[in-house]
């Protein structure tokens, strides 16, 4: 991969995500459906970057790390990382652009977060923002994760999560859990005969 530095993105201008690609020389592979996919991982950390190169849309199937910069945004990141994303220690106060899906753990410690908007959909494992001591509330929060290491002490499910601390978020998650409920619920066609009392098990 070619070294990036803030001189390369200044003299490159905008480029396509496979542009990008190519410039870095990042290996990559284009599935039918038009998707990029890079079989390995990315790691721009320490580079002094104020912004990252154009991933948009790109899947990482490994680790993707861009700590320890000057970000002030997540725009161009990747949309899905499969193992490890990490974004911690730059000026990041939301997430917005941080990858939809991460495949174990997201870090994103050690900065000027003010709101976890952005935030991972979902996330495979561990969802790490302990040391966001501007964090006043969890809103936002990926809608999985099997934990959420915060200030405001570790979760490992949305039940665990204090309604004081993200009260819109849990509401909105529990109102499309049951729709989505609602919607996966068979009914059965009027020609069914049932010969037997049909029980009902509860949920």
């Amino acid at each position: 991969m070619t070294e990036i530095t803030p001189e390369f993105l200044a003299a490159s201008g905008p480029l396509t995500p496979e542009e990008t690609l190519h410039a870095l020389k990042i290996d990559y592979r284009r599935e039918a459906d038009g998707t990029l996919v890079v079989p390995g991982s990315i790691d721009f950390s320490y580079k002094g970057l104020k912004k990252l190169p154009n991933l948009t849309g790109v899947v990482v199937m490994e680790h993707f790390f861009c700590f320890n910069n000057e970000l002030t945004s997540l725009e161009g990141a990747p949309a899905a990382v499969g193992i490890r994303c990490t974004v911690s220690n730059n000026r990041l106060t939301s997430l917005k652009g941080a990858p939809r899906t991460v495949g174990e753990d997201f870090w994103c410690d050690n900065h000027c977060l003010k709101s976890l908007e952005g935030a991972p959909e979902h996330v495979g494992d561990t969802f790490g923002c302990q040391n966001a001591r501007e964090l006043t509330n969890l809103e936002h929060a990926p809608r999985t994760f099997k934990r959420i290491q915060t200030r405001f002490g570790e979760f490992m499910s949305w039940k665990d999560v204090p309604d004081r601390l993200a009260p819109e978020t849990k509401a909105r998650y529990q109102r499309e859990n049951e729709e989505a409920l609602v919607n996966s619920v068979i009914v059965l066609p009027a020609a069914v005969r049932v010969h037997a009392p049909l029980r009902l098990r509860n949920l």
